[in-house]
């Protein structure tokens, strides 16, 4: 991916992640994460409904997200698969929560 992940300013509430910030600020919130790689594997399924990115294991959005936001509504404690969250010690940030391996 080429350029920046946003032109301009932005007021973050927190838990984002952030590969380049050239051209880019106001991720100051609690938990933000900038200058780092996400990990993300392709645009698919992912055992859901909707095409989602999904983690990597050892992707820095893992149990990085905000917990009081990820059970309030909308999000409802679930992932945008329908998948429970959090899975691990705190959610993960984005649409995506990462599971244990299925069998």
């Amino acid at each position: 991916m080429k350029g920046p992940d946003c032109p301009g300013a932005v007021t973050s509430q927190g838990h984002n992640l952030l590969r380049k910030k050239a051209r880019c600020s106001g991720f100051t919130g609690p938990g933000d994460l900038v200058g780092l790689t996400p990990r993300l594997g392709p645009p698919g399924r992912q055992w859901g409904p909707t095409f989602t990115m999904a983690l990597k294991l050892v992707s820095p959005a893992t149990d990085a997200g905000d917990d009081t936001v990820c059970v309030a509504p909308p999000i409802n404690a679930v992932d945008q698969r329908g998948e429970p969250r959090p899975e691990g010690a705190h959610c993960d940030i984005g649409a995506f929560e990462l599971q244990p391996p299925r069998r």
